[in-house]
């Protein structure tokens, strides 16, 4: 499903809301380091944390609303990252289809009439008929692949990629065995007159070389994925970027300001990779490339959550799934930005559902050290107090109540009585709360 792109209005009110927030936010600080710097009586502050947290001293109000505040300013500040992020790449996916012509309908299948588009991002379109030459639909084009093949594969650049790759895989069409020379040989062709899929083959050839089929050459390898590129390929944005940054990496003085819009191109038609590379960018790395200029959780959290929409089978099967890990350590870095290290506020608690992805990681077997490290510490953190009236586990033990209850849906919240569970719940756990995976 596609996105809709926050307009001018929608970002005008997601600005108001983020600087309502941080004065809201002031109001509760101000009072509790008495320096009223805003224009604002006393009672105010009291009246906005009593609407807050009721049945609380004065100073314990304060302390809980600030809290809360933060929690609200982070979320505030995380549409409006979003919104800009979504703009952003709008404009830089209409801009790259401008160039490229990407989508536009070149004809109707002769057979069943259905339009043809340019762009190979969803192929519409892998040939021609023998006795015409007009384009099929790939539907069509699956009764009449042997013929078609046999008759133009000296002729037609499909066909030759086709052929070339059936060379390098040993595949169908009657080749029984690999042959590099010939797969090479057929690529090159189809490369050269104008097929996207191969010139995106050809551009792995040179970047990757796999068994040793051609000698790697970056420049070779930027030159055929920039043509595939140019030609609608979408992967081959991402691939693009790759080697770019490869280049960067042995180069770090060289500027280059195609990495981010190709490889947000390639994000925002659905290419996993690009959507987990996006992600890092913003989490880790931070190379002098034009739009990425600093670190920023919120978008990181975006991008990768792209990928954990996807299913399951499809994460695990691209080499992703590593993102589940990945996803439950921004947010747990998003959340410490946010709420100065307070781990258990009541609806702003990312404990949760960083403790869900650490847990599914672990399912796929893709949790790293790191993640494990981080996955007791948070079991951790949720043992000390109940997470409604804050009474310690140590003095609800020497009580002589033993342990504390567990909430059974996250099996994180402690609670010293069923009235606190309760409470927590409409307080904001209900919000926070992730099914145990």
């Amino acid at each position: 499903m596609k996105e809709s792109v926050p307009s001018d209005d929608a970002i005008a009110k997601l600005e108001k809301a983020v600087k309502s927030a941080r004065v809201k936010l002031a109001l509760a600080k101000s009072h509790l380091t008495e320096e009223y710097e805003i224009d604002t009586p006393p009672q105010n502050h009291i009246r906005l944390a009593l609407s807050i947290v009721p049945n609380k001293k004065e100073d314990e109000h304060y302390l809980m609303a600030a809290d809360i505040l933060r929690g609200e300013l982070g979320e505030a500040l995380e549409a409006l990252e979003v919104a800009r992020e979504q703009r952003r790449v709008d404009a830089v996916v209409r801009a790259r289809e401008e160039e490229i012509s990407f989508g536009k309908n070149v004809d109707d299948c002769p057979i069943c009439l259905d339009p043809l588009y340019a762009g190979i991002t969803h192929r519409l379109f892998v040939g021609a008929l023998p006795c015409c030459g007009k384009q099929i639909c790939v539907s069509c084009a699956d009764d009449h692949v042997e013929k078609i093949q046999e008759e133009f594969t000296k002729t037609k650049p499909y066909y030759q990629y086709v052929t070339g790759k059936d060379y390098f895989t040993g595949g169908r069409g009657g080749i029984n065995r690999s042959n590099d020379r010939k797969a090479l040989q057929y690529m090159k062709m189809a490369a050269k007159g104008g097929e996207a899929e191969a010139q995106a083959l050809l551009g792995l050839f040179y970047h990757q070389s796999p068994r040793g089929i051609v000698e790697r050459s970056t420049t070779d390898a930027l030159y055929w994925y920039e043509t595939a590129a140019s030609n609608g390929h979408v992967f081959s944005h991402m691939s693009y970027a790759m080697a770019l940054i490869k280049e960067w990496i042995k180069s770090p003085d060289t500027e280059n300001h195609q990495v981010y819009p190709m490889t947000a191109f390639a994000a925002h038609h659905g290419i996993l990779q690009a959507q987990s590379h996006l992600s890092d960018y913003y989490s880790y790395f931070q190379p002098d490339f034009d739009v990425v200029t600093k670190k920023s959780f919120i978008r990181a959290k975006y991008w990768l959550g792209k990928v954990l929409r996807s299913p399951q089978s499809e994460v695990v099967e691209q080499g992703q799934a590593n993102a589940y890990g990945r996803y439950a350590s921004i947010l747990l870095a998003l959340q410490d930005e946010n709420m100065n290290g307070v781990s258990d506020v009541a609806g702003h608690s990312s404990v949760p559902e960083a403790l869900y992805w650490f847990r599914k990681a672990k399912e796929v077997n893709s949790v790293t050290p790191q993640d494990e490290k981080l996955m007791e510490q948070c079991e951790l953190v949720g043992t000390f107090r109940c997470h409604c009236c804050k009474t310690s586990s140590e003095k609800y033990k020497l009580a002589g109540q033993g342990n504390m209850m567990k909430c059974r849906r996250c099996h994180w919240a402690r609670y010293c009585s069923k009235q606190c569970q309760v409470r927590h719940w409409e307080m904001g756990h209900k919000k926070d709360c992730k099914k145990k995976y």
